[in-house]
């Protein structure tokens, strides 16, 4: 992936934004986002946006104005979280 070029990407929202596959590896939600009680900001659950690479460790991706989440490379001991 080149640095700031927008690639489109769908973010799984599901149970909240706490991590996503970018680039070949795991990024972590800076911070998480969630309604405050584990389900996905207001919209949709899994919404169609766009991911870039601000620098070489930092992610962001961008729905709109309103739904923006930056991203860290996620630790090794980084465990994906899956709900129902």
């Amino acid at each position: 992936m080149t640095i700031g070029v927008r690639y489109l990407y769908v973010l799984r929202t599901h149970c909240g934004i706490r991590d996503a596959y970018f680039a070949g590896r795991l990024w972590r939600a800076t911070p998480p986002l969630s309604d405050g009680s584990g389900n996905p900001p207001r919209g949709n659950p899994e919404p169609l946006g766009t991911m870039r690479l601000a620098r070489a460790d930092v992610a962001e991706f961008r729905q709109s104005e309103k739904l923006v989440a930056r991203l860290t490379p996620a630790p090794r001991h980084w465990k994906t979280v899956t709900c129902d």
